[in-house]
């Protein structure tokens, strides 16, 4: 999986690419735990559009983060 991150005044944008699986699902669990208790005010967006393929735990994960 590669991530992008978009930081601006208003919010924080995670654009995903490739695969959601194994291993990188803990890393996006991690950068977004991390990036909440960070936000204020800010927006988190989660850009899922550029996923070709998600495992069960990547859209368990992608469902809490919703």
């Amino acid at each position: 999986m590669e991530t992008r991150l978009h930081d601006s005044r208003t919010m924080l944008c995670f654009v995903l690419l490739r695969e959601l699986v194994g291993g990188f699902v803990r890393e996006l669990e991690h950068a977004w735990t991390t990036a909440n208790s960070a936000l204020g005010a800010r927006e988190l967006i989660v850009d899922i559009s550029g996923l070709t393929h998600v495992d069960a735990a990547g859209r368990e994960l992608l469902f809490r983060m919703r």
